[in-house]
Order: C-alpha cells, then structure tokens, then sequence
C-alpha cells in the first residue's frame, strides 16, 4: 500500500553556534565594497581635477577612454566621478535626464548640471540638447542590508562593449550628435555591508523530526542551502533597526533522480560578542578582551540564523507564508502557545490535499495558508513557475533560453531576489518536455560551490547576484541570464545560437502566443492575498484559493505554448523509432541502433534542419530514445507527449492541458488550530533563538495546552461551480489500468459504431476479444498448461489483427500479451504480433513498445 504524503517531511535550524566561533571566515567576503554616496562631473578639457575623496571613472571595460563625450572631435573631454564611504546616505538610483523631455524629477532625485569648478555638466556632444546625469540618496544613513548603486561604468556599444554582468544599462544615449561613439552608462547595485565576518553555512542546530524517515533521509549539506551566502556576523550601530527576513527556496535531487525542495528564510539574531576569539576582537575593533554585553557602546553585533521546511512537494508559497508567521511570533514578545506546537502540527497533524478535498486551509490566528492539491499531470513535477519566468524576462528572452537550454549552453541565472533563482530555474529546465535536463542542476547553488561554474559540462545554475562582488572576471564561456536587469550576455563560445536557429512557423506562434500572455500578466496582474480578506466559512481566505487557481491556469497556458513548440519540432518522431535487439542492461546504446536519424530529418522541413541536427547530439535526446525504447514500461510522461502529438496530428489548434478539469474544485477542508487550543493562565513562552525548541513541547499531550483538532468542509457552490477531478494519480495506476488517450479514443469509435449494424457487431466482437485479454494473465497464473495457453494467446491475437480488430482499449491487450511473452520467455510470439501490428499500421505507446522490447531485444 502507497503510504500517504506528507505535506512538510522537516523543520530545521541552521546557522552558526552560540558560542565562541573557531574555524576561519571566508576572506572574499570579509570586505564587501563601499556604497557611492556621491556624483560629479568634470570637464578635464578645462582641466579640472578629480575633487578629493572622489575617484574617477577613466576607463570603459574593454579599456576605452570613458569620456563621456567619446568620438566627439571638438566637444569638451567629460568624466564622471565617484564617491565612496558610510559617513552620508548612498546613492540608490541613478538615471540620465534629456532636457526637452521638460519631465518633472521625482522627489529627492538631484541633477548634476555644473561641475565642482561651476562650469556646464552637460553630457551631450551636441548644440541643442542638453543631457545631465541625475541620482537619488537614500532617505537617511543605513549601515545594513540596504541596496545601493555599488558600481558605475560607461559602455561604447559601437566599439563592440556589452553591458558587463549584473549591470543594467540606462537605456538612454549621452551621444545624440553626428560624429562620435555611442556612449551608455551602466550601474551595479548590491547590497550595503558593515563591518562583517562571513562563514561556510554553519551548522545544523535543531531538526524535527529527530530520526530520519527511511524513505526519505535528511539530505547532507543542507545548511549551506539554507544560508546560500555564508552565515555572517555583522556589527551594527547601536539604533540600527533589523533588515526584513529573507525568503529563498532550493531543490535537491538524490541518488534516484527523486528531488526534494527546501524553504529557508533568513534573519539576523543578537549575537553575544563575549564569545569573540582574538582575531574577531581585532577585526571588529574591540578594545576590551572580554565583553559582558551584546550591545557595547554604539554598536551591535548580530548573526544569521535560518529557519526551514523540507518536503518532497513544491508548496513554496505556504511555506514561505508558515516561516514567516514563525517568524514573526518569535520575535512579537511571550506567546501562550509555544512555537513548536505549531511545528508538529503543520507536520504531523495536516493532511495532504485528496481528489475529495483538494483545498487545504489552515487557520494559524493572523494567517490563513492555503495548499492546493497538486497537479494530476503527467507533466513531470517541478517547483516551476512559468508566470514568474515570462513575467521577469519577456518574451523573447524566453524564447532565447528555450534555444540556450535546447543547445546544451552553460547557463548561469542570477537574480538579487533568491526567491526567483529556483522557480525560474525549474521552469528552465522543464520547459523542453519531452525531454529532461541531463546534465549538473543547481537551482540555488550556494556560493560556497560557485566554483560549478568552471565545470566543462553543460549546466543550469542559479546564483546570488553578489558572487559578481568577488569575481570581477567570471569565465566567459557561460551564457548569463539576469532576472534584475531582464538581460541575456550570451557565452563568447556560442554566439552563432541565436534564433535564427529556431524553424520560424513555430517560433511565430510562441513568440506570438508568449506576447499576449505577457500582455495579460502585465496589464492584470493579480493581487496578493490578505489576512483580512476572509470568507465567513471559518477563515477560509477566498482570495488566496482563487490566486492559486489563477496562477495555475497562467502557468498552464505558457506551459502549453511551449508545449506545443516541442510537439511541433518532434512530430512524426514515433514513426522513426527502431525495434531493439541483441541488448544487454549497462550497454552503450548508438543512437541509430534505436532511431532513424536521418530519415527524421528528411521528414521535417528545412527550417527544421539547423536545430534538429543539434538536438539529436545533445545528451536528454540519447536519453529520450532510452527511455522511449528501453526505459520504464509505465512512462506516463511519454505517453501523454504522444497522446499531444495524436491530437495535433488530427486538430492542430487542440487544447494539450485541460485546466479546468485539473485545477478546479468546489471542496474545502478548513482546519482550525487555534479555535481548540485553550491556554493555562500565567504560563508563556519566549524564544531567544530557535535552536532553543524543545522537544517536548512537540508532542500532542502539554502541560497546559489542550489540543483537539476540527476539520470543517465548505462547499460553496456560486464560489466553485466546478466539478472536482476524481482521477487517480498515474503514479498509482496498474499494469492494466487504462490510459486516458486510449479510453478517449475507445469512447469516440464506440460512439461512432452505434450509427451501423454492422459495425456494432464488430464492436462487440472486439470488446469480446478485449475481455478476454484482460482476463488472460489471471487465467495463465492458475493454469497447469501456460505455454499452450500462451500459444493459443498468440493464435488469437494474430487473428485477431487479421481480422482488422480495434481492441475497446487501444493498447492495452497488446501490452498484456508483451509482458506475458515476456514472463513465459516467448519472444518468437512477441516479435511474430510486432509484425503483424506494424503491417496493419498500428503505432505501439511508449508502455507497449517498452514491454516489447524487454522481451524481444533483452538476452
């Protein structure tokens, strides 16, 4: 019996110890670089000097003269300069302004329209506009966690200059003249680092449950995915007030391909600087050898400190929601319900979404946290989010890493928001179904393994936009993606992969299909749900539901088009495949042992060839022929991609997921927490840290809290006029179950049987032949005389092809028939049916076709 999931497998703490630290930090990141705090302009023309305490910006990246007026023959030579240090605000903006515009600035936003010596900042090379660099500070004086414009740098497309990594580029020209190079300014932010002393991950401090679950272990190294910049120890002023907690999510991907995903949030916690070694007293500036309190005059020292959830289902949303509430209670004063009941229960004690109930909503005083049941797809699970992935890239930056990932590239995403790092990573992944990414995935790669990128291997990384703080020259044989800037700096090694690659019918189509989605999540984005938008069925947060439902249906609309670009590429494909034989398991396979190569190409038309004569030598294509030819006889994944290609062939504008169906449903399970738990007068709880919990408040029976749970069912049916979907999950489905391609093919020729005598007769005799096949392995099991069983089997079943039959179910009495050859050792009988099957023009299923060429091609 399949044992029931769960919706969260572990909590856990990482972070550093409490006590005194001895291992060395890491160097690179002890001395993050100084924010800009100021701007100038100087005309060096007129020989004006660098103001002191500024420094110039005299070189563009490929080491050009950054003159601002660059090209220009008799304009004024214009240099910006900059200004670092913590003694006023930093600049957190920066921006080019054009004069005519007559555009009002924005409040706090200061324009440079003279330099230090009084003479004109204009940047233009030109008589009649006038373009001045302008910048915006922050409000006050920040010493944490702040982002602010950390580099400034000046580009000359025209002389062949790319905007460097992690930069955006201001897309406004300073050059508007006739003569003279095209000149853009860029800007890098990051964030504002005091003094501080960064670690490896840290340790793992707390875990519940304690013992590991035996089908699924806590995984190794988590800490550094947790806390996938270091764990670090910062000092503060004295009245700083403490940074928003940061929200991130992994995936890990164990031995057995199975992945499991990971929410962490991160926070700062009062660290005791008595517990300082000698060199961090140095490296902070500590006069005194021992320091009774945390606070010492004018300063503070804090740690980070990660709390986590890790399951084997992406609900990343809900669990953001239940870490920050954790969070939150933490630090909100004494609680009357300790932290850790709310621990067991949200592990223990919520049940997993079902077909009956597929809304999960659980009521934790001010939160509401909705899980959906997840997809009943045969698309392969993922923590993507395809909504996010267009909404923070556009469409042709899509379209341009759909190329890149089908062309093996070696792709870094890099985001400063590490939230979108594992979501648009899985969508980057997933998005070439059919086909699955062969080579190393890290969707959050901490930076402590940053050294993946020197990896000769193709790769799909996601990494925090400040490992470009430490590495001025990352290698540049990696195409870079960034979410920040909406910008692709493709690999030098690749630059003949551009779209042209693409064949263009169906690039029209998705690039036309991605617009208009684009324009919709653009112009009706949808709003987030609050705790104080509740319906009156017991807290139940209608918004938060209808989100969901929302976001999934966006999802599977731009899962769809790219879909149906892969469908359109690989049409006809099953018709190339080659039997199996003479294999043996741990054999290499040639690729045209098991497929037709040529004859595919030939077949597609010639704005096909450029990119199937790629894609047929990358690694996920030798690894799809396996898996279609030699792999798993219930691959329902490949099923599903054949059944989408039978309903293009016969309707090419078929709808390939059906969401409706899928998402939506008119059944709620509300489980309320709080409405049973009665508190005992003059007993709280306070927390210091989280690596404080107690086991022993986890468990069911407290002292003084009396816990029992209510589960509520809301159906309400203006709010969900649907039907929810009691299919059962394929993963469960047996050998003889049907498929959903077969039965609705089955159903459409049944119906179309009851119009003639005739044919109704047929049917009937063929729903006989059906019966009896599925009846056939239980009646061998009890018989003494198997092979003469088996022997009448196959007389019948060649007849049966013979006589033109068409089985009730498509596949399946062929597919009962290859497994019993297979059992009772028949392969002559195997072989015998493939034949007859191929000249009666009947196409096996990727679960047939598997199950003969176990039994036909295996010695």
């Amino acid at each position: 019996m399949a044992e029931t999931p769960k919706i969260v497998n572990y909590f856990f703490v990482t972070g550093l110890p409490e006590k005194t630290i001895e291992k060395e930090p890491i160097t690179r990141y002890t001395k993050p670089k100084l924010p800009i705090t100021d701007i100038v302009v100087i005309n060096r023309t007129q020989g004006e000097a660098t103001p002191k305490g500024f420094e110039c910006l005299e070189l563009t990246p490929t080491n050009f003269p950054a003159n601002l007026n660059h090209g220009s023959l008799v304009s004024p030579e214009m240099y910006i300069c900059v200004k670092r240090g913590r003694d006023s605000p930093p600049v957190i903006d920066i921006g080019v302004y054009y004069q005519s515009s007559k555009k009002q600035l924005r409040p706090g936003v200061e324009m440079i329209t003279s330099t230090p010596y009084g003479r004109s900042a204009n940047v233009n090379n030109t008589v009649g506009e006038k373009i001045y660099i302008t910048f915006c500070r922050a409000i006050e004086l920040v010493d944490w966690d702040t982002l602010a414009v950390c580099d400034i740098c000046i580009i000359l497309p025209s002389k062949g200059e790319a905007v460097p990594h992690a930069f955006r580029q201001i897309n406004k020209p300073l050059n508007l003249g006739m003569i003279g190079s095209d000149v853009y300014l860029c800007y890098r932010k990051s964030y504002i680092k005091n003094k501080c002393l960064t670690y490896d991950a840290g340790e793992l401090l707390f875990r519940y449950p304690t013992t590991d679950d035996p089908n699924f272990p806590l995984p190794q190294q988590l800490p550094m995915f947790c806390l996938p910049q270091g764990a670090a120890i910062e000092r503060w002023g004295a009245n700083s007030r403490y940074p928003l907690p940061v929200y991130s999510t992994f995936v890990l991907t164990d031995q057995s391909g199975l992945k499991c995903y990971g929410a962490a949030v991160v926070f700062y916690k009062d660290f005791n600087s008595k517990y300082f070694t000698q060199k961090q007293r140095e490296f902070f500036g500590d006069e005194k050898k021992n320091t009774s309190s945390v606070h010492t005059k004018h300063k503070q020292t804090n740690k980070q400190q990660s709390i986590c959830l890790l399951s084997r289902w992406p609900f990343f949303d809900s669990f953001k929601k239940f870490l920050l509430y954790l969070y939150r209670i933490s630090v909100s004063g004494p609680q009357g319900i300790p932290i850790e009941r709310y621990i067991s229960h949200f592990i223990d004690e919520i049940p997993f979404p079902s077909p009956e109930r597929p809304y999960i909503s659980i009521h934790l005083s001010t939160e509401e946290i909705t899980i959906m049941l997840p997809d009943e797809s045969p698309l392969t699970k993922s923590g993507a989010s395809y909504s996010k992935f267009l909404l923070n890239l556009g469409p042709e930056n899509c379209i341009s890493i759909l190329l890149y990932v089908l062309m093996e590239h070696k792709i870094v995403i890099h985001s400063l928001r590490p939230d979108l790092l594992t979501c648009v990573a899985e969508t980057a992944s997933t998005m070439i179904f059919p086909f699955q990414w062969q080579c190393p995935y890290v969707p959050l790669c901490p930076l402590q393994l940053s050294d993946v990128v020197d990896s000769p291997t193709p790769f799909i990384i996601g990494l925090d936009s400040s490992y470009f703080d430490s590495n001025n020259q990352p290698p540049d044989d990696i195409t870079y993606v960034d979410l920040d800037a909406q910008s692709i700096s493709l690999s030098k090694e690749r630059s003949s992969d551009t779209l042209k690659l693409l064949p263009k019918k169906p690039l029209r189509r998705l690039r036309t299909s991605l617009e208009q989605l684009y324009d919709g999540l653009i112009n009706d984005p949808s709003c987030p749900s609050t705790p104080s938008e509740l319906d009156s069925h017991g807290g139940f947060n209608i918004r938060d539901a209808l989100n969901q439902q929302n976001q999934r249906k966006m999802d599977a609309q731009i899962q769809e088009c790219f879909l149906l670009f892969m469908a359109d590429i690989m049409k006809g494909y099953s018709s190339y495949l080659r039997p199996v034989s003479n294999y043996s398991p741990g054999d290499v396979i040639n690729i045209s042992g098991l497929f037709d190569v040529q004859g595919f190409l030939k077949s597609h038309d010639k704005s096909y060839g450029k990119l199937l004569s790629q894609l047929i030598r990358t690694q996920y294509f030798c690894r799809f022929l396996e898996e279609r030819s030699l792999g798993s006889c219930e691959n329902v994944s490949l099923t599903f991609f054949d059944a989408c290609l039978d309903k293009l062939k016969s309707d090419p504008n078929a709808a390939l997921i059906e969401v409706e169906e899928m998402f939506l449903s008119e059944r709620t399970a509300v489980i309320s927490f709080l409405d049973n738990v009665q508190e005992i007068p003059n007993v709280s709880y306070s927390y210091n840290s989280f690596s404080d919990l107690d086991l022993k408040l986890f468990s069911m029976t407290l002292h003084n809290v009396k816990y029992q749970k209510t589960t509520k069912t809301i159906k309400n049916d203006s709010l969900f006029p649907f039907t929810a979907s009691a299919a059962t999950p394929s993963s469960l489905l047996p050998t003889t179950a049907n498929t959903s391609p077969s039965l609705s093919s089955s159903s459409q020729f049944m119906t179309s049987s009851s119009t003639s005598t005739s044919s109704a007769a047929r049917c009937l005799l063929w729903v006989t032949y059906s019966i009896w096949f599925t009846l056939l392995p239980a009646f061998i099991r009890t018989s003494t005389a198997k092979k003469l069983l088996l022997s009448i089997a196959h007389k019948s079943m060649v007849d049966f092809l013979k006589r033109g039959g068409r089985p009730l179910d498509e596949v399946l009495p062929y597919k009962i028939f290859f497994q019993l050859c297979g059992i009772y050792n028949e392969p002559r009988y195997a072989n015998d049916v493939y034949n007859q099957m191929i000249s009666c023009n009947i196409r096996l299923d990727v679960a047939t076709y598997g199950y003969y060429n176990s039994v036909s091609g295996v010695v």
